[in-house]
């Protein structure tokens, strides 16, 4: 079953009128497969990939700017640099360069710019270790403003705020305000049931107890257009499903599912136009 979709099964569901859960594993994997076109039809990965070690890389030259493959970025792990063709072995035993000294992350346009210098781009000359793309957009629901924390054990607690949030590894949470609270994006380190997740890093020295932190958004979600579209595109599909001619894909116990996988729709191409115009 997929488990990463630029979509919402329940916005797909509310516009096609369905209340009963009979066909929701047969568009799920629709959904995935509009997932997909979205991805082929803008050129890149845009599902969440964690932890993804790149070596950026082009003829012999050096450059300020260096573009990943994935992006948006959600979070930068490591950055490399060497000056010889380097091994696994001896990018593991070099110190990494500090963020915001050494280069910043122009997240959205998923570009790091070094500063007071140039990136050597040749081969394995380079290495980036990060999380980049959207997350699921049903698996992250998460919206406080009621927000404690314990200091201890760097819990973030709110009732019932996670129980629509299932953790996956590079996961970050955006803590907008709050007494004492410095605000920031959070990595989380677990999700310990409805009511509370552990970050890997302080939010504060102390607890907070006022129960006023606010924060949002776990993870970078697909923009509403974008899952609309994807939305658009997976209604297209189940409604081609039975033409002759179409991919059939098994859903087993389900039987089969037909798919045009070419068909692009027209609202997911305005998208996709956007998309790179905003990304060349």
């Amino acid at each position: 079953m997929a488990t990463q979709l630029l979509a919402r099964l329940k916005e797909v569901k509310d516009r096609m009128g369905w209340s009963s859960t009979t066909y929701d594993d047969q568009m799920l994997l629709i959904l995935d497969a509009a997932s997909t076109i979205a991805e082929n039809a803008v050129g890149r990965s845009l599902r969440r990939q964690t932890a993804k070690t790149e070596y950026p890389s082009s003829v012999p030259q050096q450059k300020r700017y260096v573009s990943l493959e994935v992006f948006p970025i959600e979070s930068v792990t490591s950055v490399k640099q060497l000056y010889e063709v380097g091994t696994d072995a001896e990018f593991t035993a070099t110190d990494a360069l500090t963020e915001n000294d050494d280069y910043v992350t122009d997240a959205d346009m998923g570009k790091l710019e070094r500063v007071n210098s140039v990136w050597q781009l040749y081969r394995r000359h380079l290495q980036v270790i990060y999380t980049g793309g959207y997350v699921d957009a049903a698996r992250i629901d998460v919206t406080i403003t009621d927000g404690t924390y314990t200091a201890a054990t760097k819990t973030l607690t709110s009732s019932g705020a996670f129980a629509n949030y299932t953790f996956a590894a590079g996961d970050s949470i955006v803590v907008t305000g709050g007494t004492d609270a410095t605000a920031g994006v959070y990595r989380i380190a677990s999700r310990t049931g409805d009511d509370a997740i552990v970050l890997t890093e302080a939010l504060a020295s102390g607890d907070l107890a006022d129960g006023d932190i606010a924060a949002s958004a776990v993870g970078t979600v697909p923009p509403a257009d974008l899952q609309h579209a994807v939305a658009s595109q997976a209604i297209q599909l189940w409604q081609q499903r039975d033409k002759s001619g179409l991919v059939s894909v098994s859903t087993g116990a389900g039987g089969d599912m037909a798919m045009q996988l070419d068909a692009v729709h027209p609202e997911l191409m305005q998208v996709v136009k956007k998309m790179m115009r905003h990304t060349v």
